[in-house]
């Protein structure tokens, strides 16, 4: 899959899911593609990277801002360590930011994993560290803190979730799905091997005290795959109290009904669309009927 590909893809994403806040991992972007993405989708999106210091397209972690939902002007992003984590002050409403760590952590549950997290610790913990308190930490962990979340059941190295577990205490953060469904099993990642597959809940999002009250509407969503083999964790975060507003339904601009090569291009598209419902060789499907019809149309 062509970059360009796959960024419209995550553009039309962020859309469709209405997103307002999308950290991504393993991005593999450089100094001239992120100016590329800045150029194409700047109008709507707003970006902000950490990129393999080596200058190669490898590892990478980005946190993307809808313009429609949220106003990205006055956001601020400080990078933690290059490629892998990113931390981003997002103003969010009634004065209030939110700061969110994206990590994108070592493969594996060794010991390069668990040294990932001593970092993040040690630069929380420095005298002289003016970091925010942070609202939320998420990303693909490539870590799992208990045996629940892998099948088969296994546990991890216990050094490495030691060590995450010292950065969560050190940020104050919990596991936020998991406090709601303490039983339940989902994963978010598959190796799809044909005589042992295995599964793992490696991405998470991790909250503060105050914004596990807030978070409801959790979901796993599986991309396309071409875009990503691990599936989206979503949630909403709604200050209590306040109605959420958006933007309002989209509507067509009344000028375009004025358009004669508009109007000429929907009817022709409308026509065909009715064509292939009353087609005698018409049969329906989970991949072409009514609804999936009416999308492309």
């Amino acid at each position: 899959m062509g970059t360009n590909d796959k960024w419209s893809q995550i553009n039309h994403q962020i859309t469709n899911l209405d997103l307002a806040i999308l950290a991504v991992q393993e991005t593999h972007l450089d100094h001239a593609l992120i100016e590329r993405l800045e150029k194409r989708f700047g109008k709507n999106l707003a970006f902000y990277h950490s990129i393999n210091p080596e200058g190669r397209r490898a590892e990478g972690v980005s946190v993307i801002i809808n313009k429609a939902r949220l106003p990205a002007g006055t956001a601020k992003a400080t990078e933690i360590v290059p490629g892998q984590a990113i931390l981003v002050s997002i103003p969010w409403r009634k004065n209030l930011k939110i700061n969110l760590l994206a990590v994108y952590a070592p493969t594996g549950a060794g010991r390069a994993n668990e040294q990932f997290w001593n970092l993040l610790t040690n630069e929380w913990d420095k005298p002289e560290s003016e970091l925010p308190q942070v609202n939320a930490l998420l990303g693909d962990f490539n870590v799992v803190e208990g045996q629940i979340d892998r099948m088969p059941p296994r546990n991890d190295r216990e050094a490495t979730v030691e060590a995450l577990g010292a950065l969560k205490q050190k940020l104050g953060v919990r596991d936020a799905w998991r406090l709601r469904h303490p039983e339940e099993r989902i994963f978010t990642f598959t190796q799809d091997r044909a005589l042992s597959p295995k599964s793992s809940r490696l991405d998470r999002i991790y909250l503060d005290d105050i914004n596990i009250d807030r978070a409801s509407n959790w979901e796993a969503v599986c991309m396309p795959y071409n875009l990503s083999d691990h599936l989206l964790i979503k949630t909403k975060i709604s200050l209590s109290g306040s109605a959420q507003m958006g933007t309002g339904r989209w509507s067509l601009p009344l000028y375009m009904l004025e358009d004669r090569a508009f109007m000429e291009k929907t009817r022709k598209r409308g026509i065909e669309a009715l064509n292939t419902l009353q087609n005698e060789n018409y049969r329906r499907t989970d991949i072409t009927n009514p609804q999936s019809i009416f999308k492309k149309f």
